[in-house]
């Protein structure tokens, strides 16, 4: 029997609700490809609780009074008696700061190179300092100590005692020590002999003329063209070793190419094991310097437990940092990565953790609990040890792997510059990535990885070349960095403006295609859920990931809802929607535009806090639609 007036079934109403955002930024792939915890854009948030977004992130304040064009360090002078200053360098000069005026006070004792990035350590209450061109230096809480370099002894001699001429070469070099190392080698003094062993009455006595402020002589031999360490002599008047075959040359140690008894010469500086490590000598890129401990600290001369070891000469890389980690030191280079420790013996010992990796920014590397975060020229990576392994094999790791877009956007010449912090607060477990946008010439964003939910999200105006952690005298600590471009030091997390300005935070959430993108719907309704909201908050519906169809202030869409609404977890059929603005009172706000009757393949949506800086926590969005036939088209799908 035919029936007519039959009532259509009622198309199913498609619902996308998400309340975390834990996973934050993903730019690897499309907006309607990403998770629903994850967001397409993430500028000047952070994420809290369980990956809800606040809006904006945490400010930005002065720490003190500009001076200078650019910070090109930053320090802590901690002493064991209690001490605690912040200094930086900028210019030519180191300066203190003066809590009571704001100013960054000069140091006196050394003026430096101008403008080169320079990094300092603290070690044995001094703070050593170098910049690749500069001889090390410290300061010592009033002034910059530098040290007076020597010349080299001269007219190295070499006789026999002994024996007679033959075919066996003795050689020696001799260099002069001071307290800070010693000096280039002089020529080689050689004799023969008729036997390969020396003894008490067959002997070599190797001279030379003094060197004026020496405080003695070391001595290398014994073969020629293989001069290894064999002895330290005392005495700035001494001009002879006698060498009987009793001292053994210690085959690790070689004459340095150059004289440093007015301070190494690096970029980079670490304390390991109560010695300083320099690193990134422009003359010879892969060599690593390391002194005596304790009481020599300061000394790298071989007599004293110094010395060097180049590091994979022949690459065709050079030194970008190195870090102290548990019990090993580890040495950057821009593409490979090195382990270096020293024996129960005491020699000086280097394993290669990776030849795939390397670190281009010096100032990126940071231990961050168990680990080593560092900036390559693709992406974020971490060194640590690795599950399943032995626990003193090192693995390396990409992190950034959902954000290498944005690695890819950065300036090329800028890459290494990128400079990083671990910032942990009562509320933040937080690593900051300066860098410089493509186009740029200095750091001017910030890529943010949030460890404790693993996600990474975006911030603008941070400008920063250099950081440090500091707790002054009051037991507060700050998150600092030395401008790239002023002579300010800043500090983060502090405030909810950035300078007195309001920050304009946005995020893009995902493209919601209801598991399909052959199939069109409309769009019906869309809701956002705010906690805490004061000001104009602006929100957006984006239709097919790219194309704004809707777009308007929230106050102006529906009025406040009491908590008990918000709690049902959704809007309620016959709920009455006017308008109202958005207030401080309203602890947890719903907002709903209804109707909004949008055709589209994906929906997603916008929201960001406007130039006023309005402040609120995203806790919870939905968009609903009803599906179209699936056999409908836009007449720019169909193929003719």
């Amino acid at each position: 029997m035919i029936k007519y007036n039959l009532r259509q079934p009622k198309k199913k109403i498609l619902s996308k609700r998400s309340n975390s955002y834990i996973r934050g930024l993903n730019t690897l792939v499309s907006v309607t490809q990403i998770r629903d915890d994850e967001l397409a854009e993430a500028i000047d948030i952070q994420l809290i609780e369980d990956g809800k977004i606040q809006f904006p992130r945490d400010g930005q304040a002065y720490y003190g009074n500009s001076n200078g064009s650019k910070v090109t360090g930053i320090y802590n002078f901690y002493k064991s008696d209690g001490t605690r200053k912040l200094l930086r360098t900028t210019g030519t000069a180191l300066q203190v700061y003066n809590s009571s005026t704001g100013d960054f006070d000069a140091v006196s004792g050394k003026t430096f190179t101008t403008s080169l990035n320079t990094e300092g350590k603290m070690a044995y209450d001094k703070l050593y300092l170098t910049n690749g061109t500069d001889n090390l230096s410290y300061y010592d809480g009033t002034n910059v100590v530098v040290w007076t370099g020597i010349s080299a002894p001269t007219s190295p001699t070499c006789t026999r005692t002994g024996g007679s001429t033959g075919s066996f070469t003795f050689s020696y070099k001799v260099t002069a020590v001071t307290a800070i190392g010693e000096t280039e080698p002089t020529a080689a003094a050689t004799a023969t002999c008729n036997q390969a062993t020396l003894s008490a009455t067959v002997y070599m006595t190797v001279g030379w003329t003094a060197s004026t402020s020496a405080i003695g002589y070391n001595i290398y031999g014994r073969k020629d063209g293989s001069w290894y360490f064999i002895k330290y002599v005392e005495g700035q008047a001494t001009v002879s070793y006698a060498d009987t075959g009793v001292d053994t040359p210690y085959e690790l140690l070689i004459p340095p190419s150059a004289n440093y008894t007015a301070g190494v010469k690096g970029k980079y500086i670490e304390v390991y094991k109560e010695s300083l490590f320099v690193f990134g000598d422009p003359a010879y890129p892969s060599r690593l310097y390391y002194s005596g401990g304790g009481d020599k600290i300061n000394d790298f001369s071989a007599a004293n437990g110094g010395g060097f070891i180049d590091i994979s000469t022949n690459d065709g890389q050079y030194g970008t940092g190195m870090i102290p980690f548990k019990n090993s030191l580890i040495i950057f280079k821009d593409h490979s990565v090195y382990q270096f420790s020293f024996t129960t013996a005491g020699a000086p010992s280097v394993t290669q953790i990776t030849a795939a990796i390397g670190c281009k920014a010096p100032r990126s590397i940071v231990l961050v609990e168990n680990d080593v975060f560092f900036s390559s020229d693709n992406g974020v990576y971490t060194i640590g040890n690795e599950s399943g392994f032995a626990i003193d094999v090192l693995r390396t790791n990409e992190l950034s792997a959902r954000v290498r877009s944005v690695f890819q956007s950065m300036a090329p010449a800028r890459i290494g510059n990128v400079a990083a912090v671990y910032a942990k607060t009562a509320n933040l477990n937080i690593v900051v990535f300066a860098y410089t946008p493509a186009g740029g010439t200095y750091n001017s964003k910030a890529l943010v990885y949030d460890r404790e939910r693993t996600a990474w999200y975006e911030w603008t105006n941070i400008q920063a070349n250099c950081w440090v952690t500091h707790t002054g005298t009051d037991g507060v600590q700050h998150v600092l960095y030395g401008d790239d471009n002023s002579g300010y030091v800043k500090e983060i997390l502090t405030g909810d403006d950035d300078f007195g300005s309001a920050i304009s935070a946005s995020v893009k959430l995902k493209s919601e295609s209801y598991q399909t993108l052959t199939n069109y719907k409309t769009a019906k309704d869309t809701s956002v859920v705010l906690r805490q909201p004061t000001g104009s908050v602006n929100l957006s519906v984006i239709v097919d990931g790219v194309t704004e169809e809707f777009s308007s202030n929230i106050n102006t869409v529906s009025p406040s809802i009491n908590l008990g609404h918000y709690l049902m977890g959704y809007w309620m059929p016959g709920e009455s929607y006017g308008t109202g603005a958005v207030t401080s009172s309203d602890d947890i706000v719903l907002k709903t535009k209804k109707n909004l009757n949008l055709l589209g393949k994906s929906f997603g949506l916008a929201l960001n806090n406007g130039s006023s800086g309005a402040t609120f926590v995203l806790l919870e969005h939905e968009i609903t639609a009803k599906p179209r036939s699936p056999r409908f088209r836009d007449s720019e799908d169909l193929i003719s």
